[in-house]
């Protein structure tokens, strides 16, 4: 079994894919940190020294990597969604999940962190209303749907085992079913 989380920043992909793998019993990764990890540079630092097509170029190869294993639930990038390949693979992959929160919650769990590239400079709740409206079709390409506005941890991931159920379900030969 194998789960992606799609979604904008500050919508929970990296919070609840922890928690999420844990009660699967399966491995997780957060696709921005594995990058800044092989990079030894933060996010924001790659964009600036190296520009945004270098880090899309880095996240494809990431995406390339993980379909190739089985196990994982994956917390993606808020733009992970803008190449549609990455979408395409990772739900032939496996269950693909787009969470989503009320602009106002983004910008209230984001406005204070410094790692937010996309977002530096004056007026950011304008940059994530421009950057979140642009994004909005891709996102609404992945039929599995959360609004994690206020839901919490627990509720987010509770609905997703559910759905984990169901799709190991109507696919029987997925390699590594285990789920509580």
């Amino acid at each position: 079994m194998n789960i992606v989380l799609f979604g904008f920043m500050g919508t929970g992909k990296s919070a609840v894919a922890p928690v999420l793998a844990r009660r699967l019993g399966l491995r997780w990764a957060d696709m921005d940190a594995l990058i800044e990890e092989r990079e030894g540079s933060r996010i924001e630092e790659i964009f600036e020294k190296k520009g945004e097509p270098y880090f899309r170029e880095r996240e494809r190869e990431l995406v390339k990597e993980l379909i190739s294993q089985e196990g994982w639930v994956v917390s993606t990038g808020g733009g992970a969604i803008l190449d549609p390949k990455n979408i395409e693979d990772f739900e032939k992959w496996g269950l693909a999940i787009c969470l989503n929160a009320s602009i106002q919650t983004i910008f209230e769990r984001t406005r204070h962190r410094q790692d937010r590239p996309l977002l530096r400079g004056s007026e950011p709740l304008k940059k994530i209303e421009d950057l979140w409206a642009s994004r909005q079709p891709f996102y609404r390409r992945i039929s599995n749907q959360i609004d994690t506005t206020h839901k919490s941890i627990h509720d987010i991931v509770e609905t997703i085992l559910e759905w984990a159920k169901e799709y190991n379900y109507k696919n029987p030969n997925i390699k590594n079913q285990k789920s509580k």
